[in-house]
This record gives structure tokens, C-alpha cells and sequence, in this order.
């Protein structure tokens, strides 16, 4: 039985205002299913024992009186912005790291994931972070770098661990409200889909078509959480499978959260 209702909501992964506007979305939607996007965040090359750790902290944190919680968001926060830092090292990235923005991210790394999870807890809903293989996602996106090629300090990069992580690299150099200005833009503008080339459309494809598997055997009231592209791109995106195979969704920009009336689901 498909949905009963679906809503896609696309996100920015540098969104430090990400973590707030998700949740208050999921508590204005209340879905019963959730299907979110897995790709590669920074949880996903920690130790597990790291990563376990930090998802059972922010469930307590949920748990707890908020007079309590700062302390231990303090904690969970600086073991990121070390790990961030460990990685960076190991990856002889050199660029000049904002502090403030780093500890902004480390506290909205993977928000989409950890988010979904607690709602899921809390609430007792139904919840299904997919993608590809984690082997074959890296395997397709390593080939496409090496065919294009990257310089980073004179040497050529050829995986995409580590474009990501020059990525992130450049966007933690800039002041939070920098962060803040360029999330917002990408929110905005279509022009960021302007790069994508047809190999790149085909990788998401790929992805999409796992999606939209999920999606179509969920249950009740459901909500899709991807990246901006899987459901806005100038492709045959998520949005578009949906509505061929008679599933009405309705789709938002992440941005748009704090304008959606509870009752009515519509932007206000």
C-alpha cells in the first residue's frame, strides 16, 4: 500500500540552521514513515563505537531538562570539532579553519540522519535512512572524479572522500554568516544546478531509483528527506518519479519550514 501522503523536503548538508528547521518540520508534518537519504557524512568514516556514541548522546539529549543539556551538547560538540580536526590533518588539508564555523557544523554534521532518528524514537515511527551500498556509492563517485580530475595544492585529487572533504575544507574557512549567506543562495537560486553535467545527473539517477523503491512501500503519512538536487534537479529527480507513479507529494526547500502552516501544510 503506498503512501497516504508524501511530503519531500530537500536540505542544504551545511545548514547550521538545518537540525532546528527539521525538526520543527517533522513536528508540523507528524509522518508515520521517513525515508532519508544516507550518502557519505562524516559519521560514516568515524569509528562505529564513535558514531553509536554520538547518536545515543543526542537521544539523551532529548530525554533530559534543557537546563541540563548544554553541558553534555558541549562535550558531544568538541569530540566532533577534534575528530574534524584529526581528519583534516590525516588528509593534509592546510587551509585556515573558521572556529566558530567549525563548531557550528560539528554540531549540524548529518543532521538529516540523526534528526530522523531521534523523531523516530521519540515518536515510534517507521524509518528507513537508504541509498546505494555504501561500496558501490563510493565506487561510481571515485570513477567519475578520476575522470575529471582535481588539483588541491598542486596535487591531483582521484577519490571523492576527498573532494568532499576539500569541500568542507572551503565552506568551514568562511565566517558563519558567510556559511549562512552561501546556504541561503543555494536554497534560491536554481543557477546551483547549472554545473551538474550528464554523468553526474546519471549518479543521482541511480541513487533516486533507490529512493523512490523505499518510498513507494511505505505506509501512512510519509515524508522523503534528500539533498536539494535528488528533488529540485533539472532531471528526472524524485519529485518527477513520484508523480509518474500516481504518488501526489508535495515537495519544500528546507528554508521554507518555518513558513508551513500546521493545519494546512501550506506555505504562508
Amino acid at each position: 500500500m503506498p503512501p497516504s501522503e508524501l511530503y519531500l523536503i530537500g536540505t542544504n548538508h551545511y545548514d547550521f540552521k538545518g537540525p532546528k528547521r527539521l525538526d520543527h518540520f517533522l513536528y508540523v508534518i507528524k509522518p508515520k514513515s521517513v525515508v532519508v537519504e544516507r550518502g557519505v557524512s562524516l559519521l560514516d568514516i568515524s569509528p562505529p563505537e564513535f558514531a553509536n556514541a554520538y547518536y545515543d548522546v543526542l537521544h539523551k539529549l532529548e530525554s533530559i531538562p534543557e537546563s541540563f543539556r548544554l553541558p553534555i551538547e558541549e562535550e558531544l560538540t568538541t569530540q566532533m570539532v577534534n575528530l574534524l580536526k584529526e581528519l583534516r590533518n590525516y588528509l593534509g588539508l592546510t587551509g585556515s579553519l573558521n572556529e566558530v564555523s567549525l563548531r557550528d557544523y560539528a554540531k549540524s554534521n548529518g543532521f538529516e540522519q540523526t534528526r530522523s532518528i531521534i523523531y523516530s524514537r521519540i515518536n515510534a515511527i517507521d524509518l528507513r535512512i537508504v541509498d546505494l551500498p555504501l561500496e558501490e556509492f563510493l565506487r561510481i563517485h571515485n570513477e567519475y572524479v578520476k575522470e575529471n580530475g582535481l588539483k588541491y595544492n598542486g596535487s591531483v585529487v582521484d577519490n571523492f572522500s576527498d573532494v568532499a572533504n576539500i569541500t568542507k575544507d572551503c565552506i568551514l574557512s568562511l565566517s558563519p554568516s558567510k556559511v549562512k549567506d552561501f546556504v541561503e543562495t543555494l536554497y534560491t537560486s536554481d543557477k546551483i544546478f547549472d554545473a551538474l553535467d550528464q554523468k553526474q545527473i546519471e549518479i543521482l539517477m541511480e541513487r533516486d531509483n533507490t529512493y523512490v523503491s523505499e518510498i513507494k512501500s511505505c505506509n501512512g503519512k510519509t515524508v522523503f528527506i534528500s539533498g536539494l538536487a535528488h528533488i529540485f534537479g533539472p532531471y528526472h529527480n524524485v519529485y518527477e518519479k513520484c508523480r509518474n507513479l500516481g504518488l501526489n507529494s508535495i515537495r519544500y526547500k528546507l528554508n521554507e519550514a518555518d513558513k508551513i502552516d500546521e493545519k494546512t501544510h501550506v506555505l504562508v
